[in-house]
């Protein structure tokens, strides 16, 4: 069993389970995968309710509150966010993901 070992079950595994705000969040990636830069306004706001509430799975408004109070995002979320953000920075980096915006 992998776990016996002391060294594995520490806390160092979960080293990878770090957090990402969704603002951090949405600037890294609403203008590689939607196309819409922050100064855009409404439509960077839109657009960033938009990525989240497919990447978290969650309503519109839960998204939207979200957004305007970051104090009361689920310290789950955040983890989430930060590990789909790592995923797709490997991916983005082998070129595996979104090879539509790596012209």
């Amino acid at each position: 069993m992998p776990f016996q070992d002391e060294r594995l079950a520490s806390d160092q595994w979960l080293g990878v389970l770090t957090s990402i705000s969704m603002d951090e969040f949405c600037e890294r990636w609403v203008p590689i995968i939607l196309g819409v830069q922050p100064e855009e306004g409404f439509q960077y706001k839109r657009a960033c309710t938009e990525l989240l509430e497919k990447v978290t799975e969650n309503n519109k408004k839960t998204v939207q509150n979200w957004l305007s109070n970051p104090k009361v995002v689920p310290q789950h979320v955040t983890k989430y966010l930060g590990i789909v953000n790592r995923l797709w920075l490997v991916r983005y980096h082998l070129g595996d993901l979104f090879p539509e915006s790596r012209k």
